[in-house]
């Protein structure tokens, strides 16, 4: 009788919530950061893996997605897919805050205030924080712990380890790209998570010369779930691609009313051609997709019917698809008192070169006319003619 009365206890256990996080599901939430990325997944043994982190000042939006996953500690692994503000700004904080078991970003030299702070936390030596055991270094050894882990730029082919349950796979780059209309942008660290029969593709924000080469991979691109690169831009998202990736599931992470007119119509009509159902950051808040391995299901914050809605903060819109269907704005922006957030509001700028603009004139003082700004690395002469219509001095 007792060995019957010990068999049911062990049976009840195992059959219980398992410990550790297992749990056997597959959780993917494409939070609500705005202009920008930030991606939490979950795996079926329970660990975790942050993609992107958003712009500057999203780390306590993270911080509250994170707790309520029950992250509070430790995050396993973190992927940078590039290095520009909308995507890395956030990861500082986080990195600043919590344990991190590994980081991966495409390894590509860019000199922006930013990600340099973000590279100064990764290669935090723990002997930088003094002697271990000693009583006065006490708070040291503990950062010391927090900020010792691995580092890496993984390329093309690559499998990074995370999960035995869950495949994820590098494809891109598997060469940096050079003097393409985006280098930041088709340097994107592109990785696709497996599990089972239901897959995620994870592009960061390539544009056309990053996605010619994920299609010469074919059917190995091919994914239930699309994050659309670059925010909906019409830089991204060529037919080709998305007729290759065929996703079910196509999820676009945009800021509400943002300047620049993402997601683009002709994004959305191409996603709906072919026949992937479209959920949006900027119209749903967060998204959550849970899977068993073969079922999945999508659980936006907030419902929506519509998702061809465009930004409609401008009234004026660029005809030139080559221009980032980009609108205009009437209102001036001094020049010399906007901080980079003001700056990327202005159409033409974006994050990359409102930090080359505000480290250029810390440096150098104040802008006394166009022509100094062309000065600015990443800007020339035919950027500035374009941006004197929304500047003040």
């Amino acid at each position: 009788m007792k060995n019957i009365i010990l068999f049911i206890i062990l049976a009840l256990l195992s059959s219980g919530p398992s410990f550790g996080g297992q749990t056997g599901e597959l959780r993917v939430q494409f939070m609500d950061v705005g202009e920008g990325d930030a991606i939490l997944v979950k795996t079926p043994s329970g660990k975790t893996l942050l993609i992107d982190g958003g712009n500057s000042g999203k780390e306590e939006v993270i911080r509250n997605y994170l707790n309520k996953s029950g992250i509070k500690e430790r995050i396993d692994m973190i992927i940078l897919s590039h290095p520009l503000e909308d995507h890395v700004g956030g990861l500082v904080g986080i990195i600043e805050d919590l344990d991190i078991g590994s980081i991966y970003d495409p390894g590509m030299p860019l000199s922006t205030y930013i990600y340099e702070k973000f590279l100064e936390l990764i290669m935090t030596k723990q002997d930088q924080y003094g002697e271990t055991g000693s009583s006065e270094n006490k708070l040291s050894d503990v950062l010391a712990k927090k900020m010792h882990y691995e580092f890496f730029n993984p390329k093309a082919g690559d499998i990074l380890s995370l999960d035995p349950d869950c495949e994820l796979a590098v494809l891109s780059p598997r060469m940096l790209f050079h003097n393409t209309r985006s280098d930041p942008n088709n340097n994107s660290l592109v990785v696709k998570l497996v599990y089972n029969q239901v897959s995620f593709l994870f592009p960061g924000d390539v544009e056309l010369d990053a996605e010619k080469y994920l299609i010469t991979q074919g059917s190995k691109i091919s994914a239930t779930f699309l994050k659309v690169p670059n925010h909906g831009s019409p830089n991204s998202s060529s037919l080709p691609f998305i007729n290759l990736v065929k996703p079910k599931v196509s999820v676009i992470s945009a800021g509400k009313d943002n300047p620049y007119g993402y997601p683009s119509l002709q994004i959305l009509e191409r996603l709906k051609k072919a026949g992937s159902k479209i959920y949006r950051t900027d119209l749903n808040g967060s998204i959550l997709v849970t899977s068993d391995g073969n079922r999945y299901t999508v659980e936006p914050e907030k419902a929506t019917e519509d998702t061809f809605i465009v930004a409609q903060t401008y009234s004026v819109q660029k005809t030139n698809a080559s221009d980032e269907n980009q609108t205009v704005s009437e209102k001036k922006i001094n020049i010399n008192s906007a901080t980079a957030d003001d700056l990327i509001d202005i159409p033409g700028v974006g994050a990359f070169k409102a930090q080359m603009i505000v480290r250029y004139r810390e440096k150098n003082g104040n802008f006394k006319s166009p022509e100094d700004l062309e000065k600015v690395p990443g800007l020339n002469k035919a950027i500035v003619d374009k941006l004197k219509e929304k500047i003040s001095f």
